[in-house]
């Protein structure tokens, strides 16, 4: 009589995830591409560069004019979308082979397959708009895909962000930070920074608790990422305004910033406007009469302050 099959441990289940939603994203990839998915490899290739710092809509110099040779050959806009999404699939499936390179703790690492099936089931609906260059929902696809930003709960996180001297020497001197200066005037390079953004397709963990969940998840990293000086982030959500107009969404702001983390004002876009007078009645009507002007504003959080604060936080919770 044969003994029966023993279950798979946990970190064998969650490699069977993975390998399984990879499988499906590559399968997905063959069905929608007008071209063999083998043409791909260049552009995986023009992304390898995840260590490089970078802000977020920059994907390097190789990429671009790579995707516009590619795409030469197609005139139909149906087929761009498509060449488009598949693209992103190819990338997507081979994710699990670099994630090794990217070091993240267990935490994020078991985000992965879920974050992998719900670009599968975002890629596989019919679209006809314009996924593409330019597109957010696509550059945010294209980095989780090339390994660049990661999944964290309530945002995703990219691994490697670019800060501005300017604002790297400010962020030295009202965090009280020497190490931050000397960093940031070295000849090498300033320190990258992790920087978190807002998913709007999926917020099932946007909240209070979410966001905690996320910055644990963000102090993990650093303990594996010594060389990244801390979080950011930037827009509209962090703006002292809220406190008073949108109380609920305080927090944002204010767990940073009451454990070490500075905020700098920024500026006024169209694109904060749009986004913070989207889902609000209260926000657009004051906005439209003039009593409110979303203004972005820069959260940077040392990691020092951020690695405290987790420590104490897991401590607190047992």
């Amino acid at each position: 009589m044969n003994a029966p099959a023993l279950a798979p441990s946990p970190p064998q289940r969650k490699e069977l995830e993975l390998v399984r939603v990879s499988a499906a994203l590559d399968q997905l990839s063959r069905v929608l591409s007008p071209v063999p998915v083998e043409s791909f490899a260049p552009l995986e290739d023009a992304l390898s560069d995840w260590r490089k710092p970078r802000a977020i809509g920059d994907l390097g110099p190789r990429f671009p004019p790579l995707l516009l040779a590619a795409q030469a050959c197609i005139e139909a806009e149906a087929e761009l979308n498509a060449f488009n999404r598949a693209l992103v699939a190819q990338l997507a499936s081979r994710l699990r082979f670099r994630l090794t390179e990217l070091a993240l703790p267990p935490e994020v690492l078991e985000r992965i397959p879920p974050a992998l099936d719900r670009l599968h089931v975002f890629l596989s609906a019919r679209r006809d708009d314009n996924y593409g260059p330019g597109d957010d929902y696509f550059l945010k696809d294209l980095r989780f895909a090339a390994g660049w930003t990661v999944p964290c709960g309530a945002k995703v996180v990219d691994l490697r962000s670019r800060v501005s001297l300017p604002i790297s020497l400010l962020a030295a001197l009202r965090g009280r930070a020497p190490d931050l200066a000397l960093r940031a005037l070295r000849p090498t390079g300033r320190a990258p920074w992790f920087e978190h953004h807002t998913e709007s397709r999926y917020l099932d963990e946007f909240s209070e608790a979410g966001m905690d969940r996320t910055y644990l998840c963000v102090a993990s990293m650093l303990h594996r990422h010594t060389e990244v000086a801390g979080l950011t982030a930037y827009g509209w959500l962090y703006d002292p305004q809220l406190a008073e107009i949108s109380p609920r969404l305080a927090y944002l702001r204010e767990r940073p910033l009451q454990h070490g983390a500075i905020s700098l004002r920024g500026h006024t876009s169209d694109f904060d406007i749009k986004n913070a007078t989207a889902k609000s009645q209260t926000r657009r009507r004051l906005y439209e009469a003039g009593e409110y002007l979303p203004v972005a504003h820069r959260i940077l959080w040392p990691r020092r302050d951020i690695l405290r604060w987790a420590d104490h936080t897991r401590r607190a919770n047992g």
